[in-house]
């Protein structure tokens, strides 16, 4: 049986979590590495640049493309992984890391997004904030024009009249862009349309610039996404509310509403006391609430703006 243990494909410099599947019957597994030497690399695509569609054409476009099967030694597991697939998968693919000479990550695909899994929460890889500043910097916003621009997107939200979701000509005009092209790219980073939730865009990108402390934001978010009232959230608000300050759905919530709230209250206070001195989601903090200059470096000791370039995209199997 053959077997792709990351399940997607990336860009060929680092190997991605494996899936356990391939390992839960505690067997010998024969680990293969797949090698691509052309000058033009036209087998691989990822979540974002080429897409498969251009990888296909540019592939059949060439006479004939050039594939290396590598059999490493076949892998028997101990006792323990037997027991412990997930166990069992990590070692194999540290194993062949070393093999490829490139690093063995904890991230895994999600949605189509690179993400670690800390305390069931979803954090991106690239955070949408960092890139939709970015692109606002390179549109000649400065501090000023991008504070005015995130104002604007608070004010409506919490006016309620227009309702908080506009389409990529209505962020082009609150934002002062000359082109929409960039707007519809920032909608692109939150949503699946050319449409946005401001307040996914405002309680995202205002901790990095630095206008808005922790605190402030989390009451300004408690406050619009609080729909009962009441001073406390529910498990579905606060996966909401996080999801608007990481800048993707979060789907598995509960960990996080159990260590913040109190017989099932999660108030304000609680949810700032976990997100600034929690050890697990203290992180979340630490890596994309905090502004630019003081958002430091991941635990891999990369700039947080450099991500992007740690995804493998070599074939594996077993």
């Amino acid at each position: 049986m053959l077997m792709f243990p990351e399940g997607t494909t990336t860009n060929g410099s680092a190997l991605i979590k494996f899936k356990p599947g391939a390992f839960l019957a505690g067997v010998p597994v024969q680990p293969v590495l797949l090698h691509y030497p052309n000058k033009l690399d036209t087998v691989r695509w990822t979540y974002k640049g080429t897409a498969w569609t251009e990888a296909l054409w540019h592939t059949v476009s060439q006479p004939y493309t050039n594939m290396t099967v590598e059999f490493l030694p076949v892998y028997n597991p101990s006792e323990e992984e037997k027991k412990d697939p997930n166990l069992y998968a990590d070692n194999v693919q540290k194993l062949m890391a070393r093999a490829l000479g490139v690093p063995a990550t904890d991230h895994v695909m999600e949605g189509g997004v690179p993400v670690s899994k800390i305390g069931g929460l979803s954090l991106p890889l690239e955070s949408p904030a960092r890139e939709t500043l970015t692109l606002l910097h390179k549109n000649g916003l400065g501090a000023h024009e991008v504070q005015t621009a995130l104002d604007r997107m608070i004010d409506r939200c919490r006016s309620g009249a227009q309702g908080a979701k506009v389409s990529a000509e209505e962020l082009a005009s609150m934002l002062g862009l000359s082109h929409q092209q960039t707007a519809v790219h920032i909608c692109g980073l939150y949503s699946k349309d050319d449409s946005v939730d401001l307040r996914h865009i405002y309680f995202s990108v205002a901790p990095l610039t630095g206008c808005v402390d922790l605190k402030t934001l989390l009451h300004s978010a408690f406050t619009l996404f609080n729909r009962e009232g009441g001073g406390r959230l529910s498990e579905r608000e606060l996966s909401d509310l996080m999801e608007a300050l990481v800048g993707i759905p979060q789907h598995r919530i509960a960990e996080l509403y159990a260590a913040a709230s109190d017989q099932n209250r999660l108030t304000e206070e609680s949810l700032l006391r976990v997100l600034t001195a929690h050890p697990t989601f203290q992180k979340v903090t630490k890596e994309y609430l905090r502004p630019e200059e003081a958002a430091g470096t991941l635990s891999n000791g990369r700039s947080v703006n450099n991500n992007g370039s740690v995804y493998n995209n070599s074939k594996k199997s077993e």
